[in-house]
């Protein structure tokens, strides 16, 4: 996901700041320019969203992260690193638990 969402994001953000804006603007009365910011309100939202949906379902960094997914399929829950060390901890506290 990465820059192309958060890209995304900021135009929605954006969007979000130009809509109470032009909320504001609304409220004081001052309609041309309500209706102006409105208007970018409506782009800023539309093109974000459109945005992260498309980075969402489009990889843009290649097959690096595909390459990282089956790496890590690989790699299980007995063969991790550190685990010999719990089984040897446990079965220590097992041992030792009789002892003050």
């Amino acid at each position: 996901m990465g820059v192309v969402y958060n890209a995304g994001r900021g135009l929605v953000i954006a969007g979000i700041v130009a809509l109470v804006v032009s909320a504001v603007n609304y409220s004081l009365d001052i309609m041309p320019v309500s209706n102006a910011v409105s208007g970018y309100s409506y782009l800023f939202l539309l093109s974000g969203v459109i945005t992260i949906a498309v980075s969402t379902k489009v990889d843009f960094l290649g097959s690096k992260e595909d390459e990282r997914d089956q790496n890590s399929e690989k790699v299980t829950k007995s063969d991790a690193p550190g685990n010999d060390r719990k089984r040897e901890e446990a079965a220590g506290d097992a041992k030792g638990s009789g002892r003050n």
